[in-house]
Parts: structure tokens; sequence; C-alpha cells
């Protein structure tokens, strides 16, 4: 290794250590978040509340006939009233989709500390970097079943009183796909590297 290449890696090694740092200090902050509007959601009052940022909105419906509209993720309900089991159902939702992006967060805090040792091609980096993809696949998954759980959850405890409108998350398909064919090129890269240091 040069002068310059040795530079460069010192540069990438400062620069993941900060990055790393950032990561961990946006999990707390996360975590932290979650935990307020969840105790939000769940112990609001009848009247209206509105939770922007989060993916969790409650406010007065547009339809007068209706008097919430209650958003989590991609789905939205209009709803007579904002009954507890929607709110408990909404809050285990929440504290799903917290946890899948909690786990992306940690897979890149792992990457990043691997690149702040100066480890750059390897087998762990390429597994972070897959899991990343894969995690990120498994998103409209997820999405799809909340959306299944409230309708029937509104079909049960309140037939013919909501409207359910869902959106689906292609641009997770396509980065998730991305992300898992980034990892697969990053794989051949440590492959032919480690072949390099042999011949060498």
């Amino acid at each position: 290794m040069d002068i310059s290449t040795a530079d460069q890696l010192k540069k990438v090694q400062k620069v993941s250590t900060f990055v790393t740092g950032a990561f961990k200090t946006l999990m707390v902050l996360v975590g932290i978040a979650s935990v307020l509007k969840l105790g939000v959601l769940v112990f609001m009052p009848d009247a209206a509340v509105t939770m922007t940022d989060s993916g969790v909105e409650a406010v007065p419906a547009d339809n007068p006939s209706f008097n919430f509209h209650l958003r989590l993720l991609d789905i939205e309900i209009t709803a007579d009233e904002l009954v507890f089991p929607v709110r408990i159902f909404t809050g285990i939702a929440l504290i799903l989709s917290v946890v899948v992006y909690m786990k992306i967060l940690q897979h890149l805090v792992l990457l990043f500390s691997g690149y702040a040792e100066g480890l750059i091609f390897t087998r762990a980096n390429v597994h972070q970097i897959r899991q990343i993809g894969i995690t990120i696949l498994c998103i409209p998954l997820f999405w799809m079943v909340v959306d299944i759980g409230f309708i029937i959850l509104m079909k049960i405890i309140a037939p013919g009183t909501a409207i359910v409108e869902s959106g689906y998350p292609l641009v997770s398909i396509l980065a998730g796909t991305i992300v898992v064919l980034m990892s697969w090129i990053m794989d051949v890269g440590r492959a032919l590297h480690e072949e390099s240091e042999l011949v060498i």
C-alpha cells in the first residue's frame, strides 16, 4: 500500500467513525421519539390529534360523516371514532415499523464500524449490505400485512363505518433490489481483492 492509498484509507476510517456515531445517535433518537409517539397514540383523548413526520396522523376527516382520518405508514383510515383496538393495532404496527428501521440502522452501524477499522473488502461487510437490501425488500410485505390487518380489524369492530385506502411502496422494492445487487458486486470485488493479495 503506497502513501497516498494509506492516507485515503485513514480518511475513510475517520469519516466512517463519524458516520457510525451519527447512526448510533439516530437510533437513540428514533427510539425515544417512537416511545413518545406511541404513548400519545395509545393514550390520546378522543379529540383530534395530529402526529406528523412519524407516518401516524389522526385529524378530523374531510368527509363530514366521519370524525377521524388515521394515517399509518402509507395506509389511510377514515372512521367514526378512533376506538381503543385501532389505537392498539396502530401502536403495534408502529413498533414493528420501528424495529424494521432499527434493523437497517444497526446493519449500517456494523458496516461503517468495519470501515472505521480499515476493513473494506470483507465477508462481514458484504453480509451487512445484503441484509440491508433484504430488510428493505421486506418493507412491502410489512405494508401488506398491516393493510390487511387494518381492513379485518375495522370490519370486525366497526363494519361499514370506515374507509381504508392504501398505497404500495414500490420504491422499497427497487431500492432493496439495487442494494442486494450492490452486495453481490461487492462480494465479487472482495473475491478479486483476496485473489490479488494471494498472487502478490
